[in-house]
């Protein structure tokens, strides 16, 4: 048997995310997964892909956060390892989707809901508006080149507990930082890359 424990949620932002329906933020407050479980990956190259649980092949030394999974798309022989300290997984069927969620992938939104979460974690007032992380933000949605609307990143946050008072700043500082960078570096948006929210690539 996998030993149960309590994967900890130890972050605000995390907390107001899950009560939103956040499948990232959900996935950081459920047990530990068994034997038997079916579970979907939702963060990592591997985001999308679903697994049962199965027993630790011999002669494999694992770590405290890590599981055997048994593929769907792949042969009863294959097993993949998981580590929990760097993928995050919910179980099949998982949640339904938030109404606020981005149209984008999967793997790309579990990559914003990190710097997302961050954000929220460190920004409590408009004095402690935390702009380098805001700023990788920007950075990570011009190099991904996501096509999102300032309204609809802005529900992101919201969703994650960001303060009303940060409205403008996060939708005008969001419009103009994109701009430039596209401006300056180019990269312009791929409209192909706006797709049903959450939608899994594999």
């Amino acid at each position: 048997m996998v030993t149960m424990i309590k994967i900890p949620l130890n972050k605000k932002a995390e907390l107001v995310g899950a009560a939103s329906g956040c499948p990232f933020c959900l996935a950081q407050k459920r047990k530990f997964p068994s034997i038997g479980d079916k579970v979907r990956i939702l963060t990592g190259r591997r985001a999308g892909r679903i697994g049962m649980v199965v027993p630790i092949p011999q002669g494999i030394s694992l770590r405290p956060l890590d599981i055997a999974l048994q593929m769907n798309d792949d042969s009863l022989s294959i097993q993949e390892i998981v580590s929990l300290q760097w993928d995050l997984v919910e179980p099949v069927p998982g949640s339904p989707v938030p109404s606020w969620s981005p149209p984008i992938s999967l793997k790309d939104a579990g990559e914003l809901d990190s710097v997302v979460v961050e954000f929220c974690e460190k920004s409590t007032s408009l004095q402690s508006f935390n702009w380098p992380t805001f700023y990788e933000f920007i950075r990570l949605v011009w190099k991904k080149r996501l096509p999102l609307t300032s309204n609809e990143i802005w529900l992101l946050f919201e969703a994650h507990g960001a303060s009303f008072k940060f409205k403008k700043f996060v939708v005008d500082f969001y419009q103009k930082g994109t701009e430039l960078l596209i401006y300056v570096a180019g990269r312009k948006p791929i409209k192909k890359k706006r797709v049903q929210p959450l939608l899994a690539e594999n």
